[in-house]
């Protein structure tokens, strides 16, 4: 069967709109509740000039549209995803399998008549192929199409789980077993040409089976054998002499780590087999190297999973959890939400920003850039919060979002249009910020109190906002900015539509089921209220959950800890895995793999 790739389409909702904090409503209710590269190599080699989808543009972006675009705090794009494609592809384009639709209305055009899914008998089921397209009203996402998707039944929350009885695998620790985790298989390998090898000379991808039968990355079973088969394209035009190396390494939640270095080259193909035990993900990294054992600048991380419907966190939520939620917004709501507006210029024409303050308890306010559409008329607009990556930056004033409420919160609550200096020197005086193990030993000395503290503030001001309708509200986040999209889904009732990336601090006790962890803090006993796998559960049913980017080679947001968060989400939501991708944007050899609830929401859904 043909691989079908996903497409990205910009979604603009462009709606008249005037005023801008709502009349009689004071401060607001305080204490108130990419474009994934997607190329497949087939044996034999990839497209002329070494298979990466649209090879000339950095990281595989789009053409017209430039790459990614790192000037948004957390690499999320204001409005609606992570991605910055530039605009619409002017005319309809056929890149790698993928369908691009120009402008218009959001959707996708399907390539063969869509096959609605069966319903769910107690466990995943896989769709394929499987169409469908994420927008909410408004919203300005993106569509999508994949060639895989997973279906799950609605899922039970257990709100106090036991903790999972597996030995606890540090950072140092190695484990071996008397029998190899990982089986090197090799076909016969082709002649190589001749002269010097270098770094660029190859590309090395993973193969894809395109079968009807093929087992997903994320819905093998305990046990079964995953197959990981490499190749290698020859990038350089000239002859060129000298051995490749694959140098591998396989790690998982089953405590078993093993490496090898083991001869390729172009042409051949190499597999390499594992399994996992239990429930839980297998990580493999790989590279290419020369003889002498130089990198030649050509990597995959990625992995698979088993049975991780079945994963739960490893650390119960404390007893008092809710208790303590209820008296950090009582606290909060002690301290009046006047805010203060500067009005700015905008990026683009037809758009009117603001700097933004609002007092909050802890030490600093909440700041960031607030940006309407020019003339938006009261309650005419969904609106949509944005939260930051982590670490101190100067922030740039956002793009506007046609049709859109656009509030883009500063993650330390820090003043705006400073000089440089002023941002090193909060970057010396936070240092590694969350980090501190004493701190986090109790959630009113942790550094996240306050920052959760500013999360909800930042709503209480944005539903004041005039133009806001009263019913559309979205939280949009990367990494550190999709923990605290998570806080936001759970700790304020309002919100619609969560859209959540590479979680950070998911399931921060993980270790303690004997699972592979992340770069989060240190595991303490006051992260626990703090844990988004726990926020999570509080969401509203009728908060759609979006968990729009997840790394199968991403161990700064383990894939363990965001198969528990979309585990615990309570209503409709969706994940998406990228095989191929670590903590970033997926790249021009990054696949993706939907998982969703039977009841997800079809392009025309209100």
């Amino acid at each position: 069967m043909k691989k079908n790739y996903s497409a990205f389409i910009l979604a603009a909702l462009v709606i008249p709109a005037t005023g801008l904090l709502a009349q009689g409503r004071g401060g607001g209710r305080a204490g108130g509740g990419g474009r994934p590269g997607g190329a497949s190599v087939q044996p034999g080699g990839a497209r002329p000039g070494g298979g990466a989808f649209n090879p000339g543009q950095p990281g595989g972006a789009r053409p017209g549209g430039g790459a990614f675009n790192p000037g948004q705090p957390g690499g999320a794009r204001p409005g609606g995803g992570a991605f910055n494609p530039g605009g619409p592809v002017p005319g309809e384009r056929r890149l790698g399998g993928a369908v691009v639709i120009p402008g218009g209305r959001p959707g996708v055009r399907p390539l063969d008549p869509p096959q609605p899914p069966p319903p769910p008998t107690g466990g995943p089921v896989v769709v394929t192929p499987e169409f469908f397209d994420p927008l909410l009203p408004g919203y300005g996402s993106y569509g999508y199409r994949h060639g895989r998707v997973i279906v799950v039944p609605p899922s039970v929350i257990v709100t106090e789980p036991d903790v999972v009885q597996q030995e606890v695998v540090t950072e140092t620790e190695t484990v071996t077993t008397p029998v190899p985790a990982v089986e090197v298989k090799t076909e016969e390998k082709t002649a190589v040409a001749a002269a010097p090898v270098k770094a660029g000379d190859f590309q090395l991808v993973l193969l894809e089976d395109d079968s009807e039968d093929a087992t997903p990355a994320v819905c093998y079973k305990a046990g079964e054998e995953m197959k990981f088969t490499f190749s290698v394209n020859k990038l350089a035009q000239n002859p060129v002499e000298g051995k490749l190396f694959l140098k591998w390494k396989r790690s998982g939640d089953d405590g078993k780590v093993e490496q090898g270095r083991t001869e390729i080259s172009a042409g051949q193909a190499l597999t390499l087999a594992t399994s996992i035990d239990r429930p839980g993900f297998v990580r493999i990294e790989a590279s290419l190297e020369d003889e002498a054992g130089h990198d030649l600048k050509s990597k995959f991380d990625g992995g698979a999973g088993a049975e991780i419907e079945k994963l739960t966190q490893a650390v119960p939520e404390p007893e008092d959890f809710d208790a303590y939620w209820t008296k950090q917004k009582e606290q909060l709501a002690a301290v009046a939400a006047t805010p203060e507006l500067k009005k700015i210029k905008a990026k683009q024409d037809g758009f009117d920003a603001y700097e933004v303050k609002i007092p909050c308890a802890g030490p600093r306010p909440v700041t960031g850039y607030l940006v309407i559409p020019s003339g938006a008329e009261a309650k005419s607009l969904p609106a949509k919060v944005h939260f930051q990556a982590y670490g101190v930056r100067d922030q740039a004033v956002p793009d506007g979002v046609p049709g859109m409420v656009y509030f883009d919160v500063n993650a330390h609550g820090i003043e705006l249009s400073r000089p440089k200096s002023y941002y090193d020197g909060i970057r010396a005086q936070l240092g590694h910020y969350a980090y501190n193990n004493e701190e986090n030993k109790t959630p009113d000395t942790s550094y996240f109190r306050y920052m959760a503290a500013r999360v909800i503030r930042a709503f209480d001001f944005v539903k004041t906002v005039s133009a806001w309708n009263g019913k559309d509200l979205g939280v949009i986040g990367y990494s550190q900015g999709g923990l605290q999209a998570a806080w936001a889904a759970g700790l304020v009732p309002e919100i619609t539509h969560a859209e959540i990336g590479m979680p950070w601090c998911s399931d921060v006790g993980c270790a303690k089921a004997g699972r592979q962890r992340g770069t989060c803090p240190d595991y303490q006993p006051g992260l626990d209220y703090f844990d988004p796998v726990n926020h999570i559960k509080r969401a509203p049913a009728t908060c759609l959950v979006d968990i729009v980017r997840a790394g199968l080679g991403d161990y700064v947001a383990q894939p363990s800890g965001v198969a528990v968060l979309f585990n615990n989400a309570p209503g409709k939501k969706r994940v998406i895995y990228y095989q191929n991708c670590a903590h970033a944007e997926p790249n021009a050899l990054s696949t993706p793999v939907v998982m969703r609830t039977e009841d997800w929401p079809e392009p025309d859904e209100k």
